[in-house]
Parts: structure tokens; sequence; C-alpha cells
């Protein structure tokens, strides 16, 4: 069998990725073959993905509707969705090399447009101004399903479902589940509930009043403008995952990694500005506060107080910032 091409993405630098990667292009240099850099647009067989969530997040929105399968290989980051460590991955390459792995299909969502956006995760629709609220009317296949406002509202696929959807209270669902879910996110009425859809249902929100303008976050790395009326879908598209090991024999160690981080009783009752830093966090890994502020786009006070708040509850940890002895690093406590 033919041993497949692959490219190596690599979201932020760091020495664990650096090195890691330095350590598998040896190793595949042994068996003839040559990694090179991911660029969108490259075509490959395989896309080895260095760092953490964030970074294949990343790489899955560059891909766009051209999907290339991927390998997660964590580099000391949270990484729930990926699939290898570094520090024992070389053990695998032998397996991948020869075929004996599996290819996982993950069902995306697409906002319609005349450019078209994918998420893994989820769409958020929210107000580009903090603590404020979006009026909203929710559409499914045409039929109104209610008025609402809220601080967001959050439309998530299985696989989302785990991510900002869990913390702004929606249902765990399993990942080959043909559904998607709508979360609203803070409603002003109680009763507010998520509502879980087919896949093949038709979802359109119409924005009826949003202080300053309204914006939509794409698995939370990427916050554009968004009009008054928003349409998304499931993508004919899907995400193509390269799996060493069944899903499910993971799926109890994934879920206890989440209680541990978003179960935690001290996260409950927290704003949600609070809740947003540290889903930033957990995505992205250790990162200064001058990095989280241009990751939300949140005031700069509006951070500070809000990582007081979780380093005091124990939720964050702060450390000093070997590079810059001027800033410190934020990242999830263990």
């Amino acid at each position: 069998m033919e041993s497949p091409k692959v490219d190596y993405f690599i979201g932020k630098e760091s020495t664990v990725c650096t090195e890691t990667v330095r350590e598998v292009k040896k190793a595949l240099e042994k068996h003839g073959l040559d990694m090179r850099e991911w660029k969108p647009g490259r075509e490959a067989d395989m896309v080895f993905v260095f760092g953490g969530d964030g970074t294949l997040l990343q790489v899955l929105q560059a891909m766009g509707e051209n999907p290339i399968p991927v390998l997660g290989i964590n580099c000391g980051e949270l990484g729930f969705l990926m699939e290898v460590n570094y520090s024992n991955f070389k053990k695998f390459l032998p397996s991948i090399l020869n075929g004996r792995y599996a290819l996982e299909k993950r069902n995306r969502l697409i906002l319609s447009g005349k450019k078209p956006f994918y998420a893994l995760n989820e769409f958020v629709v929210c107000p580009s101004k903090s603590a404020t609220l979006v009026r909203y009317i929710l559409r499914v296949n045409g039929e109104q399903i209610w008025r609402d406002s809220a601080d967001g509202l959050v439309i998530a696929t299985p696989t989302g479902s785990t991510a900002y959807a869990l913390s702004a209270g929606g249902p765990v669902i399993t990942h080959d589940s043909q559904v998607y879910e709508i979360v609203p996110n803070n409603s002003v009425n109680q009763a507010r509930r998520a509502m879980i859809v087919p896949k093949d249902a038709v979802t359109e929100i119409e924005v009826m009043d949003c202080p300053g303008e309204c914006n939509v976050i794409i698995d939370g790395k990427t916050r554009i403008k968004c009009k008054d009326h928003i349409k998304i879908t499931t993508s004919d598209k899907p995400a193509l995952f390269v799996r060493l090991f069944p899903s499910y024999t993971v799926l109890s160690s994934k879920m206890k990694k989440k209680v541990d981080v978003f179960g935690n009783h001290a996260i409950r009752g927290e704003s949600p500005s609070s809740k947003f830093i540290l889903k930033v966090i957990e995505f992205e890994g250790p990162l200064t506060q001058k990095e989280i502020i241009k990751a939300t786009q949140l005031p700069a006070r509006t951070i500070r107080r809000n990582l007081e708040r979780l380093i005091k509850k124990g939720l964050i940890i702060k450390k000093p910032f070997l590079e810059d002895p001027r800033q410190s690093l934020y990242m999830i406590a263990d």
C-alpha cells in the first residue's frame, strides 16, 4: 500500500510543537517520506495538526469546503478533539503509514452568504458590545419558534455540544447523532430551553435589535459582522478525523476532562464573559492578558476583573511568562 502524502500544521509556535515536528520529520525520512507545512489550497492525503483544540479548529476553518483528513497531536494543551499525545505519537506512525486507521466523519454547520463559513463546534450569534442583549426571531424550516432577547444564541453540532453550548446550558449529544442543537444564552425568558433539531433542518435568525452591531463567532476563533438575516444548515462536507482508536473508548475520559473544567461548581453563576474567557483559554492554551483581549475583543477592564475572579475560584492559574517578564500567562488549573 502506498504511504499517504502527509503535511503538518502548527497554529501557534511553541517549543513542544516545534520539537515534536522535528522528531516526526526525522521518523518519516526513515520511510522515505517528506512532511511539508500545509497551506490553504495545498493538496494532501492527511494533515498532522500539532497543538490543541484551537489549532485543529483553525486548520479546519482554513480548509473551508475542501476538508482533508486531520490527525490531532496534543502538544501539552487541552485537547478534547486530539487523537494522540506528542510523547507517544511516534509509536503510532507505522499504523498510519500502513493504512491501519479509520476515517471518522464529524458534521459541520455552514453559515450561508457570499462567502460561506464552516463550524465544527458552533456559531454564536451575539452583540459586539458586551453586557447587552440581542432581540431576535428564531425560525426552523420556515416555522417561527420564538421571539427572544438574550446575551446570544448558540447553534452547535454534536461535537460542539461539549463546548460553549454545554456552558450555556445545552445537553451533551453523542458525536454520531444526526441532529444539531440551538441553545439560547442567558435568555430573559427563564423558561427558554435548548432545542434539538434534525440534521437537515434549516435554521434562520432574524435580528430585530442589537446594540452596536450583531456578530457571529465561529468556533471561538473568528468573529464576523452579520446581517439582519442569518441562515444556518448542516454542511454536506463533514470534517474528517483520522482515528486510531474507536471514538467511544475515549468518550468517557474526554467527558471527565470536560466535567473537571466546566462541571466544577465554582463556574456556576459566573457571567457569560467569565465563561467565554475560560473557553478561549481552554481552546488556545496558555495566553497573556493582551492575547486574551485580542481573542475575545472584550474591554481590558472586563478581562482583568474576570481573570481575578477565575483565579480566586481556582479555575485558572497565573504563571510568569519567561519570554517577557512584564507579562504573565493564564492557563486552566490542573
